[in-house]
């Protein structure tokens, strides 16, 4: 996704992501994990079709 590095590094990334995202719209803090499952479908849609 965006963010790069480490556990503590990943972790300000995403306050300072979730600070901007917060300049034009609230975030729900319950919809975080959201996030991944996104990351994970947009992952899947990159590899194009299944080939059996």
């Amino acid at each position: 996704m965006m963010l790069s590095g480490g556990r503590a590094g990943m972790a300000r990334q995403l306050a300072e992501l979730l600070a901007g995202f917060e300049d034009f719209l609230d975030f729900d803090p319950r919809e975080l994990h959201l996030i991944e499952a996104l990351r994970e479908q947009l992952a899947l849609m990159d590899e194009g079709p299944l080939r059996p």
